[in-house]
Parts: structure tokens; sequence; C-alpha cells
């Protein structure tokens, strides 16, 4: 009878724990989530419209800027000190 009890209590902590850490959301979660878009903010409000970044990934022409932008990471652009 001892075990069976400890055993609920246990069962019951765990869920317990789970449902406030994983199962309900946080507002902290929230930020986390959107913290790509947060990050590149200025960039994507020059951007103007979804209607521009839909036709750029029609096109594939998306990954070929991400591409050539790695790409100028890498190697530095053209005039700057850290060009290899």
């Amino acid at each position: 009878v001892y075990i069976s009890s400890v055993a609920g209590i246990l069962f019951a902590v765990t869920v317990g724990y789970m449902t406030a850490t994983q199962w309900i959301p946080s507002p902290t979660d929230e930020i986390a989530k959107d913290l790509p878009v947060i990050r590149e903010y200025d960039q994507l409000q020059e951007i103007g419209s979804l209607a521009f970044l839909e036709l750029l990934q029609d096109n594939n022409l998306l990954s070929e800027i991400k591409k050539e932008s790695n790409s100028l990471n890498q190697k530095g652009f053209p005039g700057s000190p850290l060009r290899k």
C-alpha cells in the first residue's frame, strides 16, 4: 500500500511538472519562436511586401540569394578588409 501511494504521488508530481513546463506555453516561448523575425526586423521592413518574397520563392531565387550571401560572408565583400 505504501509503495502504490508513493508511486501515485510521483506520477502526480511528474504530470504537474510536465504540464507547467511543457504543455502550457509561456510568454517567453512566443518570443523565442519569433526571434528570427525580431533579429531581422529592419531588413524585413525594407522588403515591403509578402508578395515580393513569394515571387522570389516561386522562382527559386530566394535560395540562390541565400547561397550568394553566404558565399560573400565567407569571402568578404569586394574592397573589404575581411576579403580573403
